[in-house]
């Protein structure tokens, strides 16, 4: 027998009956509001380091993105920049001359090469931009751009607090309208902060390791409110053009003015830091409310499973910010049952216990046993010393240069976006390499508090080694900076954000601008195998801006580099600029995309795996079910019951999953190039899950679907199966328990199929009539 539960909220206020998912044969766990506590002591927020566990309040099937009306979001002309060796001199010329005519800094600090030794663009586009903020969404602008992207096997994603680009990363072309992800959750109610609420803290990540596009956004309607929440949606396929899962995720009460969110994608979850409080300063400071660590269920949002959720790790010490979660580049998975970790600098600046080091965060949810989660502080990893001052005195944290404007914000307490890995051996063998950096002052003649003319910002840059046990050292280190470190005069670099190859060539990207530069985009690189403490290819020019900034926070607080999964050598980079035209206007910036890869990297080896998934009794394909490989490869069936997973060589064990069913496995050794193909069968029972449902008749008028206190009602309960197998003679029967007095007699569901339409059965019962306004009654 199995047991089904659903939530009835009651009172006239409410209009409709909430629905709690569960499976046949298991219990889902207590409710206080629309979150599901694990931890009475958790539930309060005020004990760091308790495990707390929330699912997903709204799930949905978003519109096919192309589809999205084109009147609403019209496509945006753009241009493009294309090295061919037809064309390549008359751009690099041009970027030369634009690089002179506005100041093109001296070779870097330690540069062992020319400035042009390191690759120049073979290839820009423009990106999101405040143009397509009117597009979108009309009169609405913002100011922070917070422009950032990732790149697939054929696609690049734009995202920038606000409207979404899906460009070809070949031509650069957009391949659908540009959109929100308000438009990705249609079914909401109109009012609803992730149909309405935009342009603050968008993300965007690809997952490697299953070819899934995750865009999400903070939502809230009003500042003031407690009700913050997270709009999350998971493409169903590698086209991010197409359809996708959505999710809204309530975010804890004691996310105060959450922002800041950095994501990353692992095996085994995906992972997100946010900052609490009105403050990301790394030192600790008064409106600093410490670092919000949440772990999402890949396995569940890969498949749609309208029952994914987060554990969450509260860990309120203002001195944490900055704290940025691990993401895979590449198609080579970290070894076996590798966990997450996430890390952040501290500067001996910010006063004691602070040194300079790295600190790892070791994050291990548990998804089926929330409270069994754990999140572990490491120990501080030593590194070369370095200033991680930001200019507090006079101008307030900025940065003093541009031409006639006024100053900009200088994050140099913070690591501004995501920590790269790369496992550049095999699952066998693996060398876990992790690279992360951040800005740094190098005006080393200043003391004390320091003013903006006193301030040089430079990029810090580290990658560290992770053995077996789990032990970091840092293999190679440095410090990229201009010759000029007079603050008053030097250019400065900020916003740095940094990956590697599967080779091990490093690359860092970052903004810049100074007394003679207009704010540009450039990048600077490391090759060879060993360590340099230099960036030893030197610097070069990827897109020179020709405007300049009129308020600190055009520029925004990210810049991304990211890895091309399809041969993992390619870099693409995004970060902003400003177009001499919109200069004195305020909330007009543009972003651009660049790529570019060393020419001694060779494609990374790859295999393309096949998967058919079939019912074993019937040879029936199976839809839905997910696919996995040794390591965290991850991807759910298709309509005929395939997957296709594209995997380093070595030796994998491939099994599939799905609730209630059991799995055959297969090994297979995979070679480079070509295909292989596996075929796996499922065993096993129905799975019957909850679905919506809703007041048929009340005893009591006025008619306000909903239940009240000692009023009979007739409810329709509505049951679908996510199992293997469809049920053949399904009875069931209401229980006089959570509050249901008097249930009717049992419902005949018949045959319920296997991903069908809900089955429903009305049943009447009285509601206990000691409750009050706001209970619940449990349908069990």
């Amino acid at each position: 027998m199995s047991r089904i539960k659903q939530a009835l909220a009651i009172c006239a206020t409410i209009a409709a009956i909430s629905s709690v998912s569960a499976i046949a044969g298991t219990e889902p766990s207590s409710k206080i509001g629309s979150v599901d506590v694990v931890d009475a002591a958790a539930s309060t927020l005020e004990a760091a380091l308790l495990p707390y566990h929330a699912k997903a309040e709204h799930f949905g099937v978003s519109p096919t993105v192309r589809d999205v009306s084109p009147k609403r979001h019209p496509t945006l002309t753009h241009d493009a920049q294309v090295s061919t060796p037809a064309n390549a001199s008359g751009i690099v010329t041009e970027a030369r001359a634009v690089a002179r005519a506005m100041g093109e800094p001296a070779p870097a600090v330690g540069s062992a090469k020319s400035i042009h030794s390191m690759p120049l663009p073979e290839f820009t586009f423009e990106g999101i931009n405040s143009v397509a903020h009117e597009t979108v969404y009309g009169d609405f602008l913002v100011s922070a751009a917070d422009a950032q992207g990732d790149v697939g096997p054929n696609h690049y994603v734009s995202v920038g607090n606000g409207p979404i680009g899906i460009y070809s990363k070949v031509t650069g072309a957009l391949l659908a309208p540009l959109f929100s992800i308000n438009d990705l959750f249609p079914n909401l109610a109109v009012d609803h902060p992730c149909r309405n609420a935009h342009g603050r803290d968008q993300t965007v990540i690809h997952d490697n390791l299953a070819d899934r596009w995750i865009i999400s956004q903070l939502a809230v309607l009003a500042v003031e409110t407690v009700e913050w929440f997270e709009c999350v949606a998971i493409s169903q396929t590698g086209d991010p053009t197409g359809a996708y899962f959505t999710y809204v995720f309530r975010l804890p009460t004691n996310a105060g003015n959450p922002h800041f969110l950095r994501w990353g994608a692992w095996t085994d979850a995906y992972y997100q830091t946010l900052l609490h409080g009105n403050s990301f300063a790394a030192p600790p400071h008064a409106n600093g409310l410490g670092t919000g660590f949440f772990a999402f269920d890949r396995a569940r949002m890969l498949v749609g499973d309208p029952d994914a959720g987060y554990v969450y790790f509260d860990h309120p010490t203002p001195g944490e910010g900055g704290i940025l979660p691990s993401d895979i580049e590449g198609i080579r998975a970290p070894p076996a049952a590798s966990s997450q970790v996430l890390m952040r600098y501290t500067a001996s600046e910010f006063g004691a216990p602070f040194t300079d080091a790295i600190v790892p965060y070791t994050f291990v949810p548990d998804f089926e046993t929330p409270e069994a989660s754990t999140l572990t502080v490491g120990s501080p990893i030593p590194v070369q010393p370095f200033d991680g001052r930001r200019p507090w005195a006079v101008t307030e944290s900025k940065i003093e240069r541009r031409i006639g404007d006024t100053s900009r914000e200088a994050l140099n307490d913070v690591a501004t976006f995501g920590v790269s890995y790369h496992n550049l051996g095999t699952q066998a063998a693996p060398i876990n390499s992790y690279t992360m950096s951040w800005g740094v002052n190098v005006n080393v003649a200043v003391a004390g508090d320091l003013g903006s003319a006193q301030f040089a910002s430079a990029v810090r840059w580290t990658e560290l080694r992770r053995d077996g046990a789990g032990a970091f050292v840092v293999r190679d280190q440095g410090t990229h900076a201009n010759v000029d470190t007079n603050g008053a005069s030097g250019p400065d670099y900020f916003l740095p954000h940094i990956a590697q190859d599967h080779q091990g060539n490093i690359a860092v990207g970052f903004a810049t601008t100074g007394p003679l530069q207009l704010p540009s985009i450039r990048w600077a690189g490391r090759t060879g195998s060993a360590a340099t403490g230099t960036l030893n290819q030197g610097e070069s020019l990827m897109f020179a801006g020709g405007g300049s900034e009129l308020r600190l926070t055009d520029f925004g607080k990210v810049g991304s580099m990211n890895i091309d999964p399809f041969d993992s050598c390619t870099f693409y980079y995004q970060n902003l600029y400003r177009l001499p035209e919109n200069n004195g206007v305020s909330s007009r910036w543009n972003s651009r995309v660049g790529r570019f890869k060393f020419p001694e990297c060779v494609p990374a080896a790859k295999v393309q795996l096949n998967v058919d998934v079939n019912v074993c009794a019937s040879g029936t394909p199976v839809s839905g079910a997910l696919v996995t490989a040794t390591g965290g490869y991850a991807q759910p069936t298709d309509a005929a019951g395939s997957a296709s997973l594209t995997l380093a060589p070595g030796s994998y064990s491939v099994a599939a999953a799905l609730p209630g069913a059991a799995s055959t496995q297969s090994s297979v050794v995979l070679t480079n190039g070509g295909t292989a193909s596996a075929n796996l069968c499922l065993s096993g029972a129905p799975v019957l899950a909850a679905e919506s449902s809703n007041v048929l008749a009340e005893s009591f008028t006025p008619f306000n679907q909903a239940p009240d206190p000692a009023e009979m009602v007739t409810v329709q309960l509505c049951l679908s199966n996510v199992g293997l197998n469809s049920t053949a003679n399904l009875v069931g029967t209401l229980a006089a328990s959570g509050n249901v007095i008097a249930p009717s007699g049992p419902q005949n569901y018949g045959m319920v199929h296997r991903g069908g339409a809900p089955v429903c059965r009305p049943f009447t019962f009285s509601i206990n009539p000691v409750l009050t306004c706001g209970d619940h009654v449990t349908a069990a």
